[in-house]
């Protein structure tokens, strides 16, 4: 798959991730020590009224903690034992979604992170979730 111009600084995960490699592909990019999350969301990201699906939003999310966590999660790794999500709103108009968050709270084993997702339309969910160093 190709890359879209808007995406050209970012890159994928580094190590091969293939369920978000087939539902995204999923990529980031660390800019001023702040972590920003992308994809292009096209025709079959979509639900059946054609809105950006929730399976995809909390895909998206899931991987986003990662990414809000990348000084702690590149360099070991972590699995997620919580995510919430929160609908704010559909999205219907395809190009890339974003997101980004902060790091709450970091224990030696835990993570705690918040984030939100969106695009030109504005904020279409907010999540939180904890991420355990395994």
């Amino acid at each position: 798959m190709n890359k879209p111009k808007e995406l050209k600084d970012f890159q994928t995960w580094h190590v091969e991730e293939p369920y978000e490699n087939f539902v995204g592909p999923f990529y980031f990019k660390i800019e001023n020590n702040k972590s920003i999350a992308a994809f292009d969301f096209q025709d079959h990201h979509t639900n059946s009224i054609n809105s950006l699906h929730g399976g995809m939003i909390m895909s998206f999310a899931d991987y986003a903690l990662f990414i809000i966590g990348h000084k702690y999660t590149s360099k070991s790794n972590y699995v997620t034992i919580s995510c919430s999500t929160e609908f704010l709103m559909a999205s219907y108009e395809k190009g890339i979604i974003f997101s980004n968050g902060e790091i709450t709270k970091a224990t030696k084993s835990l993570l705690f992170i918040k984030g939100k997702i969106f695009n030109n339309e504005g904020i279409i969910a907010s999540f939180s979730g904890i991420l355990k160093k395994i």
